[in-house]
């Protein structure tokens, strides 16, 4: 009676465990020889899982006049060749069905995939002939500049050259030692990440110090604004 169908086990298969147990039990005297297939259809009335199978093959109107085990084993085959046969033919009617509908799935992402790559290729290059446009004009308005700039600077050469080639010399001067005196600007020595001295932020392995980094970075406005204060930077008015 603590026999039951396992999950995925065949009826026949299960009927079979069942009569060697029953065998065992008849000769132990646990069941009487005229009750044996009474009892073997019972159990295994009580034991399936599958109610389709009993319901085709009618188990329960065969418990006042129940069947031999050859006689339900033969039952129990037939139907589960029957069914096999039939999942079979469903099988092979599906699968080709199933096939195409992929394949139409497939043709459809592909579809659509090409039509998003031509519409990015579209905006891509509306986008590239705008950016070319611009270059374009940006080209010509500095060559009317250059042009409109040369034309002056022959007119100032051929009034004045000593005076234009003093204010060169003077503005030449004046932007190199500006860019002298930026280049020698407080810059900052200390780690972004932990505010130590002697490396940066992108190689730092240290712990984050947010209090070190916000006084040391203290340190630095004070340093950068005394700079500024004693470098203040004045150019002379052009004449």
């Amino acid at each position: 009676m603590n026999i039951l169908q396992d999950p995925g086990e065949k009826p026949s298969t299960y009927l079979h465990r069942l009569q060697l147990a029953l065998n065992l039990a008849l000769r132990r005297g646990g069941a009487a020889p005229a009750e044996v297939d009474k009892h073997l259809l019972k159990q295994f009335y009580r034991g399936r899982w599958d109610n389709s199978l009993l319901s085709a093959l009618q188990i329960e109107q065969k418990k006042s006049n129940p069947p031999s085990f050859a006689d339900l084993l033969l039952l129990l085959r037939t139907e589960e060749d029957r069914q096999l046969a039939k999942a079979s033919r469903m099988k092979k009617h599906i699968g080709p069905t199933r096939q195409r509908g992929q394949l139409q799935l497939q043709s459809a992402w592909a579809c659509g995939e090409s039509k998003e790559k031509s519409e990015v290729s579209l905006s891509v290059i509306e986008d590239l002939g705008r950016q070319i446009a611009s270059l374009q004009s940006q080209l010509t308005y500095f060559m009317a500049q250059k042009k409109t700039k040369g034309t002056d600077n022959r007119g100032a050469a051929g009034k004045s050259p000593g005076k234009v080639q003093n204010l060169v010399s003077a503005n030449t001067d004046m932007l190199k030692q500006t860019k002298k005196k930026q280049t020698s600007r407080p810059r900052p020595w200390y780690c972004f990440n932990c505010g130590e001295d002697g490396h940066i932020a992108p190689v730092c392995t240290d712990k984050a110090n947010p209090a070190l980094v916000a006084e040391k970075r203290k340190q630095l406005e004070e340093k950068q604004h005394r700079w500024e204060t004693q470098n203040s930077l004045t150019l002379p008015l052009n004449d």
